[in-house]
């Protein structure tokens, strides 16, 4: 129940860290999903600590597999704020409730598939580090964007 409650929350994570930054585009930065993906395989590579030739064949597995996740998140146009969630109805909440339920297990078919590609080149507990690693990433990243909004609307009240 856990590992579920955990992917869950990692789907989510995802689904909204994608979002965010698909809404911002490409700016004076580049693309931040790359810079995403490439700051989350850096926090990956420096937990696993593998040398140079198993770190550039799993590079490119990693950078595939957040490429097919990130794929899946970016249909999710859905943001439910309290006043969106009183104004739906039954069937239209269903709807929603089981859209996410398909997106959940999309996911963990492509975690699945993805887990035998990783078995090629790490081993089960490198695999566990790397999934430890990328829900430490997630939870730090949506720690920082709350810390941010959470800014920008004590300058908005300032200002008003």
């Amino acid at each position: 129940m856990k590992v579920i409650k955990n992917i869950l929350m990692l789907y989510s994570i995802l689904l909204f860290a994608s979002t965010t930054i698909s809404a911002q585009g490409k700016g004076p930065g580049g693309n931040m999903k790359q810079r995403f993906a490439n700051a989350q395989f850096n926090e990956v590579k420096r937990a696993l600590q593998l040398d140079e030739a198993t770190t550039a064949k799993f590079e490119l597995i990693y950078k595939e597999y957040l490429t097919e996740l990130g794929k899946l998140a970016q249909g999710e146009k859905e943001r439910l704020g309290k006043g969106r969630i009183d104004s739906l109805t039954n069937d239209q909440a269903e709807k929603i409730i089981k859209k996410r339920f398909q997106r959940a297990e999309q996911m963990v078919n492509i975690r699945e598939k993805y887990y035998d590609t990783f078995k090629k080149v790490l081993t089960p507990k490198q695999i566990l580090i790397v999934y430890q690693t990328e829900n430490r990433v997630v939870r730090k990243t949506e720690k920082e964007f709350r810390h941010r909004m959470e800014k920008r609307m004590e300058r908005k009240r300032m200002y008003k």
